[in-house]
């Protein structure tokens, strides 16, 4: 890995409370930003409001309320901690695009999301037909 890339990387992470919460992101795409979040070690049955953005661009939010048998069977509360927001992909450039991921208004991670322009096209596409 180059020095440069490193640098990139530790100035990318600036500002990310990666302890605030854990976390997964399953997917990112067309069909939309899908993972589960809790405040970290929160047993309770608390959501938490899951926020997207692109640069200062809000591309999707909701609450993490959806259930799923994964969680529940971690003990994580009634396993009400699952999300599958719509992704407002008009809003993103073609070339990469860094995406950052708000837990209850705290930055938690930062994603590289390179789109072509094939790509870009098929998700504005798709979105259109949804409406």
């Amino acid at each position: 890995m180059s020095i440069v890339k490193k640098l990139k990387n530790k100035i990318d992470s600036l500002g990310v409370e990666k302890h605030y919460a854990d976390f997964s992101i399953d997917a990112i795409g067309v069909d939309g930003f899908v993972g589960w979040a809790r405040k970290a070690g929160d047993t309770s049955c608390r959501s938490c409001y899951v926020k997207l953005f692109s640069g200062d661009k809000l591309i999707a939010e909701g609450k993490a309320n959806q259930y799923r048998d994964d969680l529940h069977d971690m003990g994580y509360g009634n396993g009400c901690k699952g999300f599958n927001l719509k992704v407002n992909w008009r809003a993103l450039d073609t070339g990469e695009n860094k995406l950052s991921v708000l837990i209850d208004d705290h930055k938690v991670k930062v994603i590289r999301l390179p789109l072509t322009i094939p790509e870009f096209i098929s998700a504005a596409m798709q979105e259109q037909h949804k409406r």
